[in-house]
């Protein structure tokens, strides 16, 4: 699932001593929310409940930064009220921005920097390490006390407000999705207009969910018995895919089994359409001896001869959730689908050659999952399946 920015509920701002700052209009469960505060002086804020801070600044008189996060129950309503120790500056303000599709369990954030504070007149940055996955969600905020600013080239400018309580403030949202592991090319950047300001940027990575739905479809073809081209089928989704895809399996042994070695796989090859994909879904059961183990679904570039010897190659383009025999309830001979969603959409180039394929992550102490085909639906795509 892709991470977007979704809204912000606006700025709060008032006197030095504590600030309601207002939520996003709709807040769902498992959002995530990011706050940015700052207070014209060198002051402290206090953490409220739910929130854990990234970080917290006040090196000098003239400004103090704050930055939090929150994983949303979706009960967030009204204002989340922020406190600051006292009550020597003329200006406390803040704002929460909303992301939806991030990891759902621990922390969403990595790694996290600030420029710092500084007489800046303009300012720059970007998380100073390279990702540990793919499809992350980089993010740059900004923070301004007393001026204006430009945002920039660089990056997608998403929220630039301001406020005139006080002294005045602003807040700049820019973000950039990386396909990569490789930190940003260019760093986001903002100008001053009227001259250097106090001013700091943090910069990080949002970790994208990578969850995976498993449901069962007692509406599926049956299974097949002893004939000559046993197919083996999948069926990519969202379901606006209109192909269904099955193969030869070259192979008169009519079940796979993946698990039998440390890395061993077993799919399907098959032809992009041009369609975007966001997950598989497989016909398989579990081994009436397996003990331990765990997979993943994954999408690989496709190398060999199409329909002859086909194989994955290079690095995983999208992978699903880690899943472990707890998360199938069928066990051979009682086949049914299962659908798992990749961490995010992966669009298909038409006629480009991909493959699909269970893949073992940790090799079980006995036995494996099996899978089966049906009849249906031949095409020129063929067995992967590498002991």
């Amino acid at each position: 699932m892709a991470i977007l920015y979704q809204s912000t509920g606006g700025i709060g701002a008032g006197g030095d001593a504590a600030i309601a700052i207002p939520y996003p209009s709709r807040v769902d469960e498992d959002d995530i929310l990011i706050a940015a505060l700052l207070d014209a002086d060198d002051d402290t804020f206090d953490t409220p409940n739910g929130w854990h801070q990234l970080s917290f600044d006040n090196s000098t008189t003239s400004l103090s930064t704050a930055f939090y996060w929150k994983r949303a129950d979706g009960t967030e309503t009204g204002n989340a009220t922020f406190t600051s120790a006292t009550n020597s500056g003329n200006l406390i303000a803040g704002i929460i921005y909303r992301f939806s599709g991030c990891v759902k369990q621990g922390n969403p954030v990595e790694g996290y920097s600030t420029v710092g504070i500084a007489n800046w007149g303009a300012v720059s940055h970007r998380p100073e390490v390279d990702p540990s996955g793919l499809d992350r969600l980089a993010v740059a905020i900004a923070v301004i006390e007393d001026d204006t600013v430009s945002p920039g080239i660089y990056w997608d400018l998403e929220s630039n407000l301001t406020t005139t309580v006080g002294s005045d403030g602003q807040f700049i949202l820019k973000t950039t999705t990386l396909t990569g592991t490789n930190k940003p090319g260019s760093n986001a950047n903002i100008s001053f207009d009227g001259g250097a300001e106090y001013a700091d940027m943090a910069a990080f990575y949002l970790i994208p969910d990578p969850s995976i739905s498993i449901t069962l479809n007692t509406a599926s073809g049956t299974e097949f018995t002893d004939v000559e081209d046993p197919v083996l089928e999948f069926t990519p989704y969202p379901y606006e895919i209109e192909i269904i895809d099955s193969i030869k399996s070259g192979s008169e042994n009519l079940t796979a089994t993946v698990g039998q070695l440390a890395t061993h796989y077993t799919g399907q090859s098959f032809t992009g359409d041009g369609s975007t994909i966001s997950g598989v879904r497989f016909f398989i059961a579990k081994g009436t001896t397996i003990s331990g183990g765990s997979w993943q679904a994954r999408l690989y570039a496709h190398t060999g001869t199409y329909g002859t010897s086909s194989d994955i190659t290079g690095a995983p383009l999208r992978t699903s959730a880690t899943f472990t025999p707890a998360d199938i309830a069928t066990t051979n001979p009682n086949f049914a689908w299962y659908e798992f969603e990749f961490y995010a959409d992966y669009l298909l180039v038409n006629g480009t050659k991909y493959c699909v394929v269970i893949y073992t992550v940790t090799q079980p102490t006995a036995g494996g999952l099996q899978y089966q085909g049906y009849t249906t639906q031949p095409h020129s795509g063929m067995l992967v399946d590498e002991q």
